[in-house]
């Protein structure tokens, strides 16, 4: 059975130079896919510094799964 999980990235998370490193770690280290995770990060998080939240989100996605889900978004 696939089990999926949401994780939230905070804004600090998202501009973190080190987080794909670390995801790539964690996700290798207890044998999962990047696809067993649904990346969910708030608008602010990207406006804090959109060259290097765009970046980090391409990376994300270039692993196999995007950040999807903008927390706080409105209509």
């Amino acid at each position: 059975m696939a089990i999926s999980v949401a994780v939230h990235l905070s804004p600090r998370c998202l501009l973190d130079a080190e987080l794909v490193r670390r995801v790539t770690g964690v996700l290798a280290e207890f044998g999962c896919g990047p696809r067993c995770c649904a990346w969910r990060s708030p608008e602010s998080a990207v406006m804090a510094n959109p060259a290097h939240a765009t970046a980090t989100v391409s990376e994300l996605h270039d692993l196999g799964r995007s950040v999807a889900d903008w927390v706080g978004t409105g209509p």
